[in-house]
């Protein structure tokens, strides 16, 4: 972690720009990771705090009094409150009136910059408080990765592209019905254990009608068999176990026996999105503009609705990759769950998945991409189905 002192002096730098008097940032529990990011691994404060960030002058942070020590060697100025009349008594000598930026967006729109619950923000309003949504500012200094854990990352990428193909390597030397859905996902988990991985949630293996939920839990018991004739979808997302974690996410599609034509028709169109996707993003760079995440969701999502499957992509196209499970807090690729106008920056890394889910079928491509700082593909692009 940045000393917060450094840290505070590139958001002050930043904010001499911005039409705004600073940044507000609180939080309880960790209900904020934002502002989560701004303490050390090893503090906990069990008390409701704050760090006020202005435009100019000194950066100040509002503790209680209890814990006010936990913070003696932060060089920022602590103040601390007792009760809650003091916790409003200080917010308001310190921000009332001003414009500041917040973990917060307008109707909700966004939840992964809607973190402050609605009581402050109309405590916030209560002190003439005009709120700003910090979504650009901090992504740009706390949610892009650093060259270490880029490298991390590309590590745990290429782990995940062996590990699926071993496991389709696997089921085709299997009869039909020798296999159910457990049983592949317990030969990927042992995989994470073999190449000193770990995750947050077990991986998705999907057949047929199954690979038709875009968020189905593999079943432990009576999970569905592997016959003659089927699809078969794995989502694995994984990181290294490591001082320095992040995570990669992919997803690949096998299929054995004869599947119906559309289903085929469906898998080309995926593969055919997910690269325009990439393409959109490559187009950006090469014209000297950053893009933001809702216009490569645009890209993609024409694709697969001009093959006629539109009403089977239902949902984003791609996420922003973290570092304590799959999903990070930075850009969304959508246009379609949410408008996601933040740009996809240096130090970005995310997912391309679209999918078309249907009843009896589903069809999911997914690899990553970082911006460092161009636009690089970090996890092998399946190009046609895994035959098993």
């Amino acid at each position: 972690m940045k000393q917060l002192d450094l840290l505070i002096k590139e958001i002050q730098n930043n904010l001499s720009s911005h039409e705004v008097d600073g940044w507000f940032v609180a939080d309880f529990h960790s209900h904020n990771p934002i502002a989560r990011k701004f303490l050390p691994d090893d503090v906990f404060l069990s008390r409701r705090w704050a760090l006020w960030i202005p435009k100019k002058g000194k950066a100040e942070m509002v503790v209680n009094g209890i814990e006010s020590k936990s913070l003696a060697f932060i060089d920022v100025q602590i103040r601390k409150y007792q009760n809650f009349e003091d916790w409003k008594r200080t917010l308001t000598s310190m921000i009332a009136g001003k414009t500041i930026y917040v973990e917060w967006c307008e109707d909700g729109k966004i939840p992964y910059l809607s973190y402050l619950d609605g009581g402050l923000i109309d405590l916030l309003r209560s002190m003439g408080c005009s709120l700003k949504s910090s979504e650009n500012i901090s992504q740009e200094h706390l949610l892009l990765w650093s060259k270490k854990t880029i490298e991390s990352h590309c590590e745990s990428a290429i782990n995940l592209t062996s590990i699926v193909q071993g496991v389709f390597d696997r089921v085709s030397k299997a009869k039909p019905y020798e296999l159910d859905e457990s049983m592949v996902q317990n030969w990927i988990l042992e995989g994470f254990e073999e190449m000193g991985m770990t995750t947050d949630h077990p991986p998705v293996v999907a057949v047929n009608g199954n690979a038709g939920d875009p968020h189905y839990a593999t079943p432990k018991e009576g999970s569905a068999k592997l016959g003659e004739n089927f699809v078969l979808l794995v989502d694995l997302w994984a990181t290294k176990k490591s001082a320095n974690p992040a995570y990669a996410d992919i997803t690949w599609m096998a299929k054995r026996g004869k599947v119906d034509k559309v289903v085929d028709k469906g898998f080309y169109a995926v593969l055919e999105a997910r690269d325009a996707g990439v393409q959109a993003i490559k187009r950006a760079f090469l014209e000297k503009r950053s893009i933001p995440g809702y216009e490569v969701d645009q890209a993609v999502r024409g694709v697969i609705e001009n093959h006629g499957f539109g009403d089977g992509f239902i949902h984003r196209t791609g996420h922003n990759l973290g570092l304590e499970s799959a999903h990070g807090d930075a850009a969304q690729l959508d246009s379609y769950e949410a408008k996601d106008t933040r740009l996809l920056l240096p130090g970005w890394a995310g997912t391309i998945e679209p999918g078309v889910y249907y009843s009896e079928w589903g069809i999911r491509s997914e690899i990553n991409l970082i911006i460092n700082p161009d636009p690089i593909i970090t996890t092998e692009p399946q190009k046609d189905w895994f035959l098993v």
